[in-house]
């Protein structure tokens, strides 16, 4: 695991007693105790309890627009699966499952490719 991820994982773990209840916290950096809303505290518990918790990554998305048509790409990190969505101008949704090798972020980052919304991926996915 990458220094950053782990940092982040301490910071984010403070949030949470040894059961997955929401504790109370200070912030460091400014000293001020804050309590998590209730919204945003029920995303951070299913982020905590679907993939912190495992030890897992979440998929990493990216969008690139072509003259008449969109590629959409979603790319599992931990396993190099993922899924390719092309979006034609009519509307249809072609639907791709790929496997990829390790230098798929480098490939993509050559091929022009941004990083994107899940949402938006996921809302076409749905259409495909």
């Amino acid at each position: 695991m990458h220094l950053q991820s782990q940092n982040f994982k301490a910071k984010f773990l403070r949030f949470f007693d040894k059961n997955g209840r929401f504790l109370q916290s200070v912030d460091k950096n400014s000293h001020r105790k804050f309590f998590l809303d209730s919204d945003l505290g029920s995303l951070m518990k299913f982020f905590y309890l679907s993939v912190m918790k495992k030890g897992k990554s979440s998929p990493q998305y990216f969008k690139r627009v072509f003259d008449d048509y969109q590629v959409l790409v979603k790319v599992d990190s931990d396993t190099f699966t993922g899924i390719e969505l092309i979006i034609h101008p009519d509307g249809k949704v072609e639907k791709t499952e790929l496997e990829f090798d390790e230098e798929i972020f480098e490939d993509l980052e050559v091929d022009e490719f941004k990083l994107s919304n899940p949402l938006e991926f996921e809302l076409y996915l749905t259409k495909a």
